[in-house]
This record gives structure tokens, C-alpha cells and sequence, in this order.
């Protein structure tokens, strides 16, 4: 293979790391762990961009002579900068321009260029450029709760995936709440990965809730976040939204119900009616959320609180509701 053919596959490798790099990032599946080397990951990604810069002004430094003294015509000149894979980069009288150019460079220039493909080709299969099961997961579009229990979506979990949604939620609320990788826990920071959305048999992958983590966002006090997990909890028993209760049950209070304060005493009001229609387990675990959060998250002693009086209530519930298994 000829120089000038490689300084077309490195160019064209360049867009392809690139992207890969930034769907990764902006990927919504991307949250817990991803703060600890964003700043890294974004760091390198400049330092790509930069070399993608750098090597093009470089190819334009290069052919421009041949498109001033014609031998490529502007046409070309534009073809060879913007498609790496054209012919134009293996026509013979390009390469002769190029090492008539280069003179005695033209092999160290080469080696260079040879070494630079390897470089890519190793940033590529990093990046999984190649991977269309990857690729298609960084692109793939997830599903916020807060779709499903407006009804926004052709889906409607069942009772059973709505508790057991809960208690996985709780699970992660132990492990990851008074860290920096959850701020919020509403409804429209619990996402789902995409299932099949189209036709009858549309569903969604529930056994797989993910929250985003928001880190340049200022962490909410305990009492707010626990809170907040009570209404989330609250919205998973009935199925439906705060601000759809608070119109049918208390219009009084929906034109203000993005208000917290309006928001917590609406959600008081609503835990009433919460065992008769869930249980005693279910209404234990959401009267600690939204009656008992701690004044502080210093220490673990919250967690095993959170544990015996959340988690595990939820976790009975969702065994008392599995179907029974019979022997024969």
C-alpha cells in the first residue's frame, strides 16, 4: 500500500474514533461509574480532535501544490480531503506528485504514516468501531418511567413488575444515595432500556431500571431525597404520577404541585391510601421515606435502617405477589 493511500485511511479512521468516543459519552446508559474518568475521557477526546486538526491541515499543506500547479483539479483536491476511501487516493500520477514533493522525506514520511494507522486501528478497535452490537447500544434510545406511568408509551407494567421496579430501586437507593453519583430520584431519572416499542407485543426490559447520574448539580438534603424516593415509591404502587392523583384527588393543589413542599403534603395525603391498596409492607416502606429520613447521611447507621425498614418490606412484597410454584 502507498503513503498517500494511508494518509487516507488515517483520515477517514479519525471521524470514526471520534464519534464512537462522543456517542460514549453522551450515551444515556452511561451513568454511575462514568465520573470517575470523565474528565480523563474528555481530555483524550481533545487530544484526538487535536491530532485530527492537526493531521488534516497537514494533507491540505500537502496537496494543495498539486491542485495549484493542476495536476488535480479542485474537484479532486476537495474529493481526496473528504472521502478517504475515493480512487483519487490511489490514482498513479497523485502518488508521483507526492514523492516528487516529498523528495528525500517521502520514506520516513511513509513510515510515519504507517505508524500513525496502527495507532488509529488500535484507537478504533478500542473504541469497538467495528462492533455493531456496541455501536448500536450507545445509540439505542432508552425509556424514562415517567413515560410509562403517564401512559407515553404503548407499555403498562404490571403490579408485580411495578414493586419489583421498587425494590430494586430501594436496593440502589442503599448502596448509591449521599454519593456523587445520584442527585435526583424521580420518575424521569429512572430509565429503562428499549425494548421492542412497536406493535402489540410492544415491551420494555423492567428487570433493568438505570438512574443518570447529574454531577454538576448541587446534591439535595437527606430529608428532600428521601422524600422524593417516597413519591417515586408512591407513583410505583398506584402506577401513575403524583400530578395525576393531585388532579383527580386534589385539584386544590395541582396548579402548584412542582412546589416540594406542596409535593411532599400531597404525598402524605395519598399514603393513606397506600396498604389498602398495596399492603402493609408496601405502606411501612413508604411511612419510612416519607415520616422518618434521617437529619444526616454521615455514617452507615441510615443504611441498615433503610435496609430492614424499605428494602426488605419491599422485597416481601414482591415475593407474596410471585405465582405459586406446585409440584407434581
Amino acid at each position: 500500500m502507498s503513503g498517500i493511500e494511508i494518509a487516507g485511511l488515517v483520515i477517514g479512521a479519525f471521524p470514526l474514533a471520534i464519534s464512537a468516543m462522543e456517542h460514549f459519552e453522551q450515551s444515556k446508559k452511561v451513568a454511575g461509574t462514568f465520573y470517575r474518568f470523565r474528565r480523563v475521557h474528555r481530555k483524550t477526546l481533545g487530544k484526538v480532535k487535536d491530532c485530527q486538526l492537526k493531521f488534516r491541515l497537514n494533507m491540505k499543506a500537502l496537496l494543495l501544490p498539486l491542485l495549484v500547479d493542476d495536476t488535480v483539479t479542485k474537484i479532486e483536491y476537495e474529493q481526496l480531503l473528504a472521502n478517504p476511501g475515493d480512487a483519487g487516493w490511489r490514482e498513479e500520477h497523485v502518488e508521483e506528485a507526492l514523492a516528487e514533493r516529498l523528495g528525500e522525506c517521502y520514506e520516513r514520511y511513509t513510515e510515519l504514516l504507517k505508524e500513525m494507522e496502527e495507532v488509529m486501528l488500535t484507537l478504533c478497535k478500542a473504541t469497538r468501531v467495528d462492533d455493531e452490537d456496541f455501536q448500536a447500544l450507545l445509540n439505542s434510545r432508552d425509556t424514562a418511567l415517567s413515560e410509562v406511568l403517564c401512559g407515553n408509551v404503548p407499555v403498562s407494567p404490571t403490579r408485580l413488575q411495578r414493586y419489583t421496579i421498587a425494590a430494586t430501586l430501594a436496593s440502589s437507593f442503599v448502596r448509591f444515595e449521599s454519593t456523587p453519583w445520584i442527585r435526583e430520584w424521580t420518575s424521569n431519572d429512572v430509565h429503562f432500556p428499549d425494548g421492542d416499542l412497536s406493535g402489540q407485543a410492544a415491551k420494555l426490559k423492567y428487570e433493568e431500571p438505570f438512574t443518570l447520574a447529574q454531577f454538576d448539580t448541587v446534591a439535595s438534603p437527606p430529608g428532600d431525597n428521601y422524600q422524593s424516593f417516597g413519591i417515586l415509591l408512591l407513583e410505583l404502587c398506584f402506577g401513575k404520577p403524583l400530578e395525576e392523583y393531585t388532579v383527580q384527588q386534589r385539584p386544590m393543589f395541582a396548579a402548584a404541585i412542582a412546589d416540594p413542599m406542596v409535593r411532599h403534603f400531597v404525598a402524605y395525603q395519598w399514603l393513606e391510601d397506600v396498604e389498602g391498596e398495596a399492603g402493609e409492607h408496601f405502606a411501612n416502606a413508604l411511612r419510612h421515606c416519607l415520616q422518618q429520613s434521617p437529619a444526616n447521611l454521615q455514617n452507615n447507621k441510615w443504611r441498615e435502617q433503610f435496609a430492614q425498614s424499605v428494602v426488605w418490606p419491599l422485597q416481601q412484597c414482591v415475593e407474596i405477589m410471585q405465582p405459586s410454584k406446585t409440584t407434581l
